[in-house]
């Protein structure tokens, strides 16, 4: 409990102090976007990977995500955007989406784990392991 409660709180310092650019994050053709119901993945040494988060932090919406071995797969850039930066400021208008960039180290295999987390609490954890291959 008191580790979600650290990442929600560090979710949630992190939105506030934030501002969002006028670009929006396009990924790239080569990157391959998580989809929480497929469990294994096979990727190259500089392959890129995505998960795209929906985040709320005023309603304590929020996710944890980590990699067992990064020196496999690692988190690269993390990047928030709101869904709509104009009423990011006003009550509730906090809605975002948080994207994670994984990607590949060395060849290998391990797991990211992402969490979904509702006002503290875990919701739903996924695990998805990356094999890493020449």
């Amino acid at each position: 409990m008191k580790k979600v409660s650290v990442i929600f709180f560090w979710c949630l310092t992190t939105m506030l102090i934030m501002t969002c650019g006028s670009s929006r994050f396009v990924p790239s053709e080569d990157m391959t976007k998580l989809d929480l119901q497929i469990k294994d993945y096979v990727i190259k040494p500089g392959q890129k990977l995505y998960y795209a988060a929906k985040v709320h932090a005023s309603v304590g919406s929020a996710v944890s995500v980590s990699v067992a071995d990064k020196t496999i797969v690692k988190i690269g850039d993390e990047i928030f955007e709101y869904d709509n930066p104009k009423n990011a400021k006003m009550p509730g208008g906090d809605a975002a989406t948080e994207y994670y960039i994984f990607e590949g180290v060395k060849k290998g295999a391990t797991t990211i784990q992402i969490d979904e987390v509702f006002r503290g609490e875990i919701e739903a954890s996924h695990s998805i392991k990356i094999n890493v291959v020449e």
